[in-house]
C-alpha cells in the first residue's frame, strides 16, 4: 500500500484564506500563516506546537520541519492527519500507535481536517487518555499527603474492629440458643 503524506511542504505552501464582507462587498483575504500546529502529544492532550521561530516569519521553512520530525519522533502527531497514514508512510513508528489503530487502514485525504479528526485521531487520543490516566491514578497514590495515608489507614483498621466484633457476637448469639 502507499501512503503518501505531506506533514510540512515548504515549497507548494500558500497562505489559508478567508472570505469577510466589508461594507456590503465580499473580499478573499490571506491569514498572516501558519505559526503552530495542533498536535496530539503521547499523553493524548491536544496541544499547539510552535513551528516559527519569530511572528514575523509565516512560511514553514527548514525549522517548521525539524520541529515535527523531532515531535513525530517522541510520538505525537497532527490532529489533521492520519495518524495510520503517518504510520504507513513511515514518518510515524508504530510503536507510537495503539494495537487497535494500527489495524485497518487508513481514512481518505480530505475525508477529516482539523475540527473533525479522522476516527483514528478519535481512538488514539482515548487510548493515550486512558493510558495516562492510569498512570496518574498510580502517581496520586504513591504520592499521597501522609495525613491521607493515616487517615486511610486508621479507616481500614476500624473497619477491620468492626468486623471481628460482628463476627464475635455471632458466635455468640448461636452459642447462647
Amino acid at each position: 500500500m502507499n501512503v503518501k503524506s505531506n506533514i510540512m511542504d515548504a515549497s507548494t505552501w500558500s497562505p489559508p484564506r478567508r472570505t469577510i464582507f466589508v461594507d456590503g462587498e465580499k473580499r478573499v483575504e490571506k491569514y498572516p500563516g501558519m505559526r503552530h500546529r495542533h498536535m496530539v502529544d503521547p499523553q493524548g492532550n491536544m496541544c499547539r506546537v510552535p513551528i516559527v521561530t519569530a511572528a514575523s516569519i509565516v512560511v514553514p521553512d527548514n525549522y517548521a520541519n525539524q520541529i515535527m520530525a523531532v515531535k513525530l519522533g517522541q510520538g505525537w502527531f497532527p490532529v489533521d492527519t492520519c495518524p495510520l497514514a503517518l504510520m504507513l508512510s513511515g514518518q510515524l513508528m508504530s510503536e507510537s500507535l495503539d494495537g487497535t489503530v494500527r489495524d485497518g487502514k487508513p481514512c481518505e485525504p480530505g475525508s477529516y481536517d482539523i475540527r473533525k479528526g479522522c476516527r483514528h485521531v478519535h481512538a488514539e487520543v482515548a487510548v493515550r487518555r486512558g493510558r495516562h490516566g492510569v498512570v496518574e491514578a498510580e502517581r496520586a497514590e504513591r504520592y499521597k499527603a501522609q495525613g491521607e495515608k493515616d487517615a486511610e489507614q486508621r479507616e481500614r483498621h476500624h473497619q477491620e474492629l468492626l468486623r471481628a466484633m460482628t463476627q464475635g457476637t455471632k458466635g455468640k448469639d448461636k452459642d447462647a440458643k
